[in-house]
C-alpha cells in the first residue's frame, strides 16, 4: 500500500461532495490535483467509481513522481517534511469528501447490512478499537456467533511469507460438525484462525465465498449460540 492511503482503508467517497470540494469527472472516477510546499511538488489524487482513493506526488521541476516518499528506508528530514505536506493533504480529502464504512471489503460490509436486515442485529467491538475486531451477538444471552478480523492472508493459505502476504477480512463462524468435510471443501473457507479447528471455521471476505452461502453458514452459527447457555465461547 502507499504512503497516506492507509487512511482510507475504512473509508468511501461520497460522491457528492466530491465535485464541490474541487474534484473533475474523469472518466468513470474522479480527479484531484494540488500543488505543494512552495510549487515543487503536485499531489495526483484518483477516485475511482468504487469510491478507492489512490494517490502520488509528482515533482513539478522533473515532472516524475517522487517515490521516495512510499520507501521506508528513507527518513531525511526533507522528505519527511514532505511526507507531512502530502498527508495533511489527504487528510482533508477524508474529512471533506468520504464517510466511515464499518469494514474494509465490499463484501465484509454487505454482510454487515444483510445481518442487520435479517436478524436486526450490529456488531460490537469488544477489544481495542485499533484492533478492528467486530463481534455479532445473540442479544438474549451475549452469545457471540460470528467474529470479523483482520489478518494475514498468509495465516491461513500458508503461502508467502507473513510480511510479504496481503492483509484480508475473516469472518470465524461455528459449524455444523456432522458437515465438517463438505464445509472445508468450499472455496475461501479454512480451519479457524485461532479457534478450535473441529467446531469453527474463517471464511475470506474477498467474495470468494457467495453473500448467500455465507449467510446461511451465518445462521447455523446463530442457531448454537441461541441454543447456547451464557458460558465461554
Amino acid at each position: 500500500m502507499r504512503f497516506g492511503e492507509d487512511i482510507f482503508l475504512r473509508m468511501t467517497a461520497d460522491f457528492s461532495k466530491l465535485k464541490k470540494y474541487g474534484f473533475s469527472k474523469n472518466g468513470s472516477g474522479y480527479f484531484f490535483s494540488k500543488n505543494f510546499m512552495q510549487n515543487e511538488f503536485k499531489a495526483e489524487i484518483k477516485v475511482n467509481s468504487k469510491g478507492k482513493l489512490t494517490g502520488k506526488v509528482i515533482e513539478l521541476e522533473t515532472k516524475e513522481e517522487y517515490l521516495p516518499i512510499h520507501i521506508e528506508s528513507y527518513i531525511g528530514a526533507y522528505v519527511g517534511t514532505i511526507r507531512e505536506a502530502y498527508l495533511a493533504i489527504l487528510e482533508e480529502i477524508a474529512q471533506n469528501c468520504f464517510k466511515e464504512k464499518e469494514f474494509i471489503s465490499d463484501q465484509a460490509n454487505r454482510i454487515s447490512q444483510k445481518i442487520l436486515e435479517k436478524f436486526g442485529e450490529k456488531s460490537d467491538n469488544p477489544f481495542s478499537k485499533t484492533d478492528h475486531i467486530a463481534v455479532y451477538r445473540y442479544p438474549k444471552n451475549q452469545k457471540w456467533y460470528a467474529l470479523v478480523m483482520n489478518i494475514k492472508e498468509s495465516l491461513l493459505t500458508k503461502g508467502v511469507k507473513e510480511k510479504d502476504s496481503p492483509d484480508i477480512e475473516i469472518m470465524n463462524l461455528k459449524i455444523d460438525t456432522s458437515k465438517y468435510d463438505d464445509i472445508h471443501k468450499l472455496k475461501g473457507v479454512y480451519p479457524a484462525y485461532h479457534m478450535n479447528h473441529a467446531q469453527w471455521i474463517s471464511i475470506m471476505l474477498n467474495d470468494s465465498l457467495k453473500d448467500e452461502q455465507i449467510m446461511q453458514l451465518i445462521e447455523v452459527s446463530r442457531n448454537y449460540a441461541i441454543h447456547s447457555s451464557k458460558s465461554a465461547n
